[in-house]
C-alpha cells in the first residue's frame, strides 16, 4: 500500500516536472520566434534603406556617365576639327 502511494506521488511529481519543462520549452520557443520576427523586421527595414541608398548611387553614376560621354564627344569633335 505504501509502495503504491509512493509510486503515485512519484508519478505525479514526474508528470509535473515534465509539464513544467515543456512549458519552459514552449516559452523559450515563443521567445525565439518573437526575436526572429523582430530580426526579420529589422533586416527588411535595413534592406529598404540600402535599396534607397543604391538608387541614389545609381542615379549619380548615370549622371557621371552622361558627363563622361559628353566629354568624350567634345574631345572627338575637337580632334575631328584638327
Amino acid at each position: 500500500m505504501k509502495k503504491n502511494i509512493n509510486t503515485k506521488i512519484s508519478s505525479c511529481i514526474l508528470a509535473s516536472v515534465i509539464t513544467l519543462g515543456l512549458s519552459f520549452s514552449v516559452s523559450a520557443e515563443d521567445m525565439k520566434l518573437e526575436e526572429a520576427k523582430a530580426e526579420i523586421t529589422r533586416l527588411e527595414e535595413e534592406n529598404t534603406s540600402l535599396k534607397q541608398e543604391l538608387d541614389i548611387y545609381e542615379k549619380q553614376i548615370a549622371k557621371h556617365k552622361e558627363k563622361l560621354e559628353e566629354h568624350d564627344r567634345t574631345i572627338m569633335e575637337m580632334k575631328a576639327e584638327e
